[in-house]
């Protein structure tokens, strides 16, 4: 039996920044970089995201079928059974609900932010291709991830953590409502920049002026939560300095992202790969004032070497997946 079509159902490429949500989390609460707690959230974060991603594969198995940018995922091509699918989604959501839950139900907050994690994510699942009011659902379930094991480490509700919620909350929906509606404008069957009045004509990307306005609103609360963060946690110049650069650069893929263009949708997967990375890599910058530099080191270093080893895994790219 050849694994790799299982892995690629997991969609596990993409856990190089539900993994580090986790991680920051704990960060912030004051645990150590290095330690058996790192090791237990990289494993919870990993569950997690194959949980969540494996039954999205159920859930929209009947739209993917005849969507032709989708032909290539393993429950389509016929390789994981649709009998198999379901009793790896059962197996894995019982081990990662329980991981978590133990290593959260002793709070209050934690575990009640997990709850709603979950239940956001079952929901995103199954109304993503019925509503535009999807989007909002999965910023949530990964957006509050931080905010889990910040929780289950301390009852101290500052505003340091209330920023990287909202900042990681903006990310997903960014992510989801922009990139995730350009990127599928020909196939979705709900599609807010359809909505907008945007589509491809003639080998064309063609948006809106509030298609734009839409993509820049949702950018620009991350460049302002970023700034106060490295504001409140007294982040060093030199970070902050580096953190300025990388937020133009975000900028500069958004501008690409929602301008007229020719359409290419394997440069358009290229370019969301590279925002979500470096909306990601701006967050830790501002928090070297929490992490220290070495905490930077691995928090940048750790997504990208997975990110690259499970992109050659799997399709024997760099930063270029199939989704």
């Amino acid at each position: 039996m050849c694994l790799k079509p299982y892995l690629v159902f997991f969609r596990w490429h993409t856990a190089s920044l539900t993994i580090p949500a986790m991680l920051v989390g704990i960060y912030l609460a004051g645990q150590p970089l290095f330690s058996w707690t790192t090791l237990v959230w990289i494993l919870a974060g990993w569950l997690f995201h194959a949980t969540g991603f494996a039954h999205n594969n159920l859930a929209d198995y009947k739209w993917d079928k005849e969507d032709k940018s989708k032909q290539h995922h393993p429950m389509i091509t016929g390789e994981v059974s649709i009998e198999v699918a379901y009793g790896l989604v059962y197996i894995f959501f019982f081990i990662s609900t329980a991981l978590i839950t133990a290593l959260t139900v002793h709070s209050k907050i934690a575990f009640a932010l997990f709850i709603i994690t979950v239940f956001a994510g079952i929901g995103y699942n199954y109304l993503s291709k019925i509503t535009l009011i999807s989007p909002i659902l999965i910023s949530i379930c990964f957006g509050f991830l931080p905010g889990v094991s910040y929780f289950a480490y301390s009852d101290n509700v500052n505003t340091g953590i209330l920023l990287v919620l909202g900042y990681a909350f903006f990310q997903i929906l960014f992510q989801i409502s922009v990139e995730g509606y350009i990127k599928d404008i020909e196939h979705d069957p709900v599609n807010l920049y359809r909505k907008f009045g945007c589509k491809v004509e003639n080998g064309e990307y063609k948006g809106t002026l509030i298609s734009k306005l839409y993509g820049y609103a949702i950018k620009m609360p991350m460049v302002i939560f970023g700034s106060w963060i490295g504001l409140y946690y007294h982040t060093s110049i030199y970070a902050i300095v580096i953190a300025i650069l990388i937020f133009l650069c975000v900028l500069c893929c958004v501008d690409y992202l929602v301008m007229n263009k020719k359409w290419k949708r394997d440069n358009i997967l290229r370019a969301c790969a590279i925002t979500e990375i470096l909306t990601y890599f701006g967050l830790v910058f501002v928090g070297e004032g929490v992490w220290g530099w070495e905490g930077v080191l691995f928090l940048v270093g750790f997504p990208i070497a997975w990110f690259i080893i499970w992109n050659k895994i799997y399709w024997n790219t760099w930063i270029r997946p199939q989704v």
